[in-house]
């Protein structure tokens, strides 16, 4: 499956804004989450334990990778990375050959790394998705703040589409 988060038609106590507490209480069995709005990779440092981010978050959940950002993403460039991201994954491709592959074309048609190296992969690289179902479709486009779940494969994408606080 995969969501994106908003605050439009929340209900009851859903602020729309995702914590890294709700995360880390998801207890998740998920072969990738791809977290792919803007800084999505950035945390706060805490002292003795590191970074605290939502990558860690998602791993500490039950993701085995998890692909974040780590500066504001330009949208077609982000969508045409995600396209060719995700095309990989359902050819077959590991995670980080999905990725290297992503970012050699986008870097091809913008070769700014503001645009082909703002993605990264943590956890596990070398395995492959398994081609249980779709994936993902990141041209699918709902309204800024929306939520939606679809059905897709063996991984879930977090799609926030309006502002993360970290907590």
């Amino acid at each position: 499956p995969f969501l994106i988060l908003g605050q439009v038609e929340n209900r009851g106590s859903d602020d729309g804004f995702l914590t890294l507490s709700e995360v880390l209480g998801l207890g998740l069995d998920a072969d990738l989450v791809v977290l792919s709005a803007c800084s999505t990779g950035r945390g706060k440092m805490m002292e003795g334990e590191g970074v605290a981010n939502f990558a860690r978050a998602f791993l500490y959940a039950g993701a085995r990778s998890v692909v974040v950002s780590l500066w504001e993403v330009a949208s077609e460039p982000a969508v045409q990375f995600m396209e060719t991201f995700y095309s990989g994954l359902k050819a077959g491709k590991s995670k980080a050959e999905a990725l290297r592959t992503a970012r050699r074309v986008i870097k091809e048609k913008y070769p700014n790394p503001f645009y082909w190296a703002v993605f990264i992969l943590h956890g596990e690289g070398e395995a492959s998705v398994p081609a249980t179902g779709g994936v993902p479709d990141p041209r699918s486009r709902y309204p800024r703040g929306s939520s939606r779940v679809a059905e897709g494969g063996g991984m879930k994408s977090f799609t926030a589409a309006s502002t993360q606080r970290v907590t």
